[in-house]
């Protein structure tokens, strides 16, 4: 009997970081969501994709309580440098919007 040899197929894990309003304080969803879900609902395989979830605030409203555009990036990006650093293996980042900064 013949065998073909396994192929396998490195995992790049996709950060995906999504813009204001998408992601909220206590976000702890994994799949991804908003508009950048069109971008990795087309990847092959090869690719698991997580989301990273902080309060995308463009600031307070007179209607809303929320913090402000700055330590809403801020935030962000403490977020991904923990999603980064559980993270073994290749990584891409994606970003849309706020979530680009």
């Amino acid at each position: 009997m013949i065998t073909e040899p396994s192929v396998c197929v490195p995992t790049i894990t996709v950060l995906v970081v999504g813009g204001t309003g998408e992601t909220f304080a206590g976000d702890t969803r994994l799949e991804v969501s908003g508009l950048l879900r069109a971008v990795t609902d087309e990847l092959d395989e090869r690719f698991e994709c997580r989301w990273v979830g902080y309060p995308a605030s463009y600031g307070p409203t007179p209607r809303t309580r929320g913090i402000s555009y700055e330590r809403s990036v801020e935030v962000g990006v403490e977020s991904l440098c923990r999603a980064l650093a559980a993270t073994s293996g290749r990584v891409m980042l994606i970003g849309y919007s706020q979530g680009a900064v």
